[in-house]
């Protein structure tokens, strides 16, 4: 089961498992999708030259990865609370557009 569920995050799901003190009775795997316009606009940020895009997340790492695969993003930060998502990670952020899911 351990498998399953380490190959459910590195495709981008969230794993919820379902059970009670004694034992595991299942697991929901449920996944986010990416705005279909999401990787045209990375693309599209790129050819105007823009070459340092990161993607800041609250999502765990196997997650935030298969995301920004399907989006075309290189650099990742993953497992962010959301205050951390504008420190930058203590360097000076320049110019930092955001976009998110809204919610």
């Amino acid at each position: 089961m351990h498998e399953q569920l380490e190959s459910l995050s590195a495709t981008g799901h969230t794993v919820v498992v379902v059970g009670n003190d004694e034992h595991v009775c299942g697991f929901l795997a449920l996944a986010d999708r990416i705005r279909p316009q999401a990787a045209t606009a990375i693309r599209q940020l790129r050819s105007l030259g823009v070459d340092h895009l990161v993607m800041l997340t609250g999502d765990n790492r196997g997650t935030a990865e298969a995301i920004a695969r399907e989006a075309g993003v290189i650099e990742i930060e993953a497992e962010l609370l959301p205050e951390e998502k504008s420190d930058c990670g203590g360097e000076p952020c320049g110019q930092t557009p955001d976009c998110g899911d809204g919610r």
